[in-house]
């Protein structure tokens, strides 16, 4: 490999030329042998100070015979960055060869090397640690009407996702990753403080995972098996369809611009949860992927939502199609076991170095955030889901009570509104609704 012309080499060069033209030349205006004298101690001095700088020695001590200039020093949450110039001839897979020799020459708790615009590489250095757990709290609330907490980053700072801007989600992460806990809490939180119907498709074990949520009001769907999945995907895609006409007839582009204009006839949002996208793949894995294609491209503006999980990505590339995936800008990244699964999640290396139990990397609209994800027991979400059911159903046992004048004008007598039961279907189908005729 050439060897560039280095800083030392330019300097002294420099200084010779301008002592030189003083010297030979006395009758040129002094300004230009002085600039180009200026101009080489400062090269001199810049070459000092860069060899005596600690990365000066370990390049050396690795055999790198140009050796990275350090451009800037960036200090972060999470520790500091540091931009190298990086000279002709080599790139980062040079230094990522060498990582573990930088890793220790540094001393830190983990490191990452990026290349940057240009001839530059970029050292990310990890040198505080996120808590391994962060409890969910009964009271969280991040307030907004579509926003959804996911856990915590460097310097306690809550990272949230709006699904106005985050419209689809894919979670993917190994056996052990946190992926079911994260999405125990992310279920809890939508429907305890959001107003967003959901369709559960739990397709591992007979729906175990996701059962504690089939009493919730919100909840619209419940199913454990893959060919009731493929017909929910049919039926959701005739409702995009349908909302769509019905959005486009009011002169609308999107269900955010509907909803505005027609406040007494609000569509809601809904959001398709698919947990454990492989099940899907099989004899009729291409109409379910047409279908899913179609939801994730025309879905969006009509409010509803794919929330889609899996293990391993690599297994489901026949159900998660560069299509799908095109138009799912939003993915949460759990530990993996190979880079190559990192790089179909998160289109980077990163997510095989994480610790498992929760800790992923977030990925929106090509911004990547680290954090440790909520930790919610059965328990504690179980809990937190009945009182948020008895809570609604109280609120509409509450609104016909409170509706006397009704009462009084059909003539219900108390014995018959005493029949009334709303916490379940009546057994016998004409019961509940002759009275209730009376009412309205």
């Amino acid at each position: 490999m050439k060897k560039e012309k280095n800083t030392f080499d330019i300097s002294i060069l420099c200084v010779i030329t301008g002592v030189g033209m003083m010297s030979l030349a006395p009758s040129l205006p002094v300004i230009y042998p002085a600039a180009i004298f200026g101009v080489g101690s400062y090269y001199f001095i810049d070459d000092f100070l860069h060899k005596s700088n600690k990365w000066y020695k370990l390049w050396d001590s690795m055999g790198i015979e140009n050796k990275p200039r350090l451009r800037e020093k960036i200090n972060t949450d999470y520790g500091y960055c540091l931009r190298f110039g990086i000279p002709r001839g080599m790139s980062t897979d040079d230094f990522e060869k060498r990582k573990s020799a930088i890793y220790q020459y540094i001393d830190c708790d983990r490191l990452n090397i990026k290349h940057h615009q240009g001839r530059n590489m970029l050292l990310e250095v990890y040198e505080n640690r996120l808590k391994t757990q962060y409890d969910y709290y009964d009271d969280l609330d991040v307030g907004g009407k579509l926003e959804i907490p996911i856990g915590y980053t460097y310097g306690e700072s809550l990272v949230t996702i709006d699904l106005e801007e985050a419209v689809h989600i894919l979670i993917a992460g190994e056996t052990d990753s946190g992926k079911s806990t994260l999405l125990r809490a992310i279920l809890t939180y939508i429907l305890t403080r959001l107003d967003i119907k959901l369709y559960l498709c739990d397709l591992k074990f007979g729906g175990t995972e996701l059962r504690i949520f089939v009493n919730h009001p919100n909840v619209k769907e419940f199913i454990t098996n893959k060919e009731d999945a493929i017909k929910l995907l049919t039926r959701v895609e005739r409702e995009v369809r349908d909302r769509g006409d019905k959005i486009s007839k009011a002169g609308c582009n999107d269900i955010y611009k509907y909803n505005r204009e027609n406040p007494k006839n609000k569509l809601k949002h809904e959001i398709v949860v698919i947990d454990e996208m492989a099940i899907l793949r099989g004899k009729n894995t291409k109409d379910s992927i047409e279908t899913l294609e179609i939801l994730a491209t025309q879905a969006r503006s009509t409010g509803i939502h794919l929330l889609l999980a899996t293990q391993r990505p690599s297994k489901t590339e026949k159900v998660i199609t560069g299509q799908i995936k095109a138009n799912i800008p939003t993915k949460i990244g759990l530990r993996v076991d190979e880079a190559l699964d990192s790089r179909m999640i998160i289109d980077s290396d990163g997510l095989e170095q994480l610790r498992g139990n929760g800790h992923g990397i977030l990925k929106l609209k090509g911004k990547k955030t680290e954090f440790q994800g909520f930790y919610l027991d059965y328990a504690q979400a179980q809990r937190l889901i009945n009182q948020s059911a008895n809570k609604i159903k109280n609120k509409k046992r509450k609104v016909v009570k409170n509706d006397t004048s009704k009462v009084m004008a059909n003539k219900l007598t108390k014995e018959e509104y005493e029949q009334l039961d709303f916490s379940k279907p009546s057994k016998k189908k004409d019961d509940n609704k002759s009275i209730i005729r009376k009412i309205f």
